[in-house]
């Protein structure tokens, strides 16, 4: 009975190890649904769908798992980034097409404002160590009816979706592939089948819409032509480019930035600053550490680790040893102390980072500081 328990902690474990993979060497994949059919439509009162794409990052739509291995009770994936096979502008409208049926007699164009669209998955539970695959989108957007160049309000939707992926065993990349589109396709006819359509009192034209978009990325991070030398104290000094504490100097260890001297010659603490910038490269804090920023569009993303034990609120060594013995109690506290390799990305729009496969939540906000710390 002992062994039969260790081997069976000893398989876990196996899987758990193959799935701490390092996430440096970001590859892309992209949900191209031409093969990929509904299995019903739904109907909308609009002749034509129209998107208007008010995110930083407009080429990525996320971040999902490519399993590089699956055999038995072991898999290995790698983290890449989501895409699709065109910017979501031109896109999604096409997606949306498969999923609706238009009504030809109406003269209203349904066009929505899409202000966050991401998609990710999770393959492992981390609470029981199995593997249940799990598709997650978060989705921000506000629907309106054009007519006449007229924006007239019909509704908000801000939430995290997710979908399990069925699976008996563990899936080969080409089957996770079709249960994610499948997942994806299934989530966002959800969001539309149940809407009243019913328009607001609130109205104004489109172009005015449109100018807002475009003052959106007017931000000195992006239209300044020199990045400022500094650290900065805030969010806000970092899309201002507004660095408040200069000069600085960075003390090297080989080809990254080991700390940061002020003008005193006292190394500064980083957990009292948000980032820095050393003239090319710009990095945030995070965990107490300086981590290179990653631009994608206007957009940024940055690799990092999370920890095992911050997951599920496990308990340590001590509440182990009682129920597993003190071996197997020793083996899982090693396997709880494991850093595993994450991307994150920068949420633009407030001071916050991307955290959805994870928590369930859209960002980390207070949890980074109550766990991450």
């Amino acid at each position: 009975m002992y062994l039969g328990g260790m081997k069976q902690l000893l398989c876990t474990l196996c899987l758990f190890c193959a799935l701490c993979v390092h996430a440096q060497n970001i590859e892309k994949t992209t949900l191209n649904f031409t093969t990929t059919a509904p299995t019903q439509l739904t109907s909308i009162p609009f002749h034509a769908i129209q998107i208007m794409d008010a995110r930083f990052d407009r080429s990525n739509i996320g971040f999902l798992s490519k399993v590089t291995k699956a055999t038995g009770s072991r898999v290995k994936y790698v983290q890449t980034v989501a895409s699709f096979p065109d910017s979501l502008h031109h896109y999604l409208p096409q997606l949306l097409q498969r999923l609706i049926t238009f009504d030809p007699e109406s003269k209203d164009t349904l066009v929505l404002l899409v202000k966050q669209f991401r998609v990710t998955d999770r393959l492992l539970n981390r609470i029981n160590l199995q593997f249940e695959p799990e598709l997650m989108l978060r989705l921000s957007f506000s629907a309106f009816s054009l007519k006449d160049e007229q924006l007239t309000k019909l509704f908000s939707v801000d939430d995290l979706f997710s979908k399990r992926l069925h699976s008996d065993n563990i899936p080969k990349e080409e089957v996770m592939d079709v249960l994610r589109k499948e997942a994806l396709l299934a989530l966002l006819q959800r969001i539309f089948e149940k809407q009243q359509w019913q328009k607001s009192n609130t109205s104004f034209a489109r172009q005015a819409m449109q100018q807002g978009i475009r003052q959106r990325f007017q931000l000195p991070l992006f239209t300044d032509s020199t990045l400022h030398i500094g650290v900065y104290r805030s969010f806000r000094e970092f899309k201002q480019n507004t660095p408040s504490l200069t000069p600085v100097q960075f003390r090297m260890n080989k080809a990254e930035v080991e700390s940061i001297i002020d003008a005193n010659g006292q190394v500064v603490d980083p957990k009292t600053v948000w980032g820095f910038c050393n003239g090319t490269k710009q990095f945030i804090v995070f965990r107490g550490q300086f981590f290179e920023l990653n631009p994608s569009d206007k957009g940024f993303y940055f690799n990092s680790y999370i920890r095992s034990t911050e997951l599920a609120g496990k308990p340590g060594f001590g509440d182990y040893a009682p129920q597993t013995g003190i071996l197997e109690a020793a083996v899982i506290k090693m396997f709880d102390n494991k850093t595993i390799p994450h991307v994150f990305s920068l949420n633009m729009d407030e001071e916050s980072i991307n955290l959805e496969e994870l928590f369930g939540k859209s960002t980390l906000k207070q949890m980074e500081k109550e766990l991450l710390e």
